[in-house]
């Protein structure tokens, strides 16, 4: 099997220091591309594949705006849980 192609995501908090935050958009964009999303937070990894992300309900989220372009989108609250190996 190929290996999957990764997006690289850093976070510099965690909200109520347990939650990172990935917006719709970038969830359904790395699952049709198939995609594994690659979190970094204090030098340790969370490594979300597409079938993880499709697990997650994108209708949820908090929404929010845009300050840039002005468009909606909603921000999907996950619980933080690194790989075993970068601990």
């Amino acid at each position: 099997m190929k290996n999957q192609d990764t997006k690289t995501r850093i976070h510099k908090k965690l909200w109520k220091g347990e939650y990172i935050d990935l917006r719709d958009y970038e969830i359904q964009d790395a699952i049709k591309k198939n995609l594994t999303i690659q979190n970094v937070f204090r030098g340790q990894i969370m490594n979300l594949s597409p079938s993880k992300l499709k697990e997650y309900d994108l209708t949820v989220g908090t929404k929010q705006i845009s300050r840039y372009s002005g468009k909606e989108y909603k921000l999907i609250s996950i619980r933080w849980r690194p790989n075993e190996n970068t601990v």
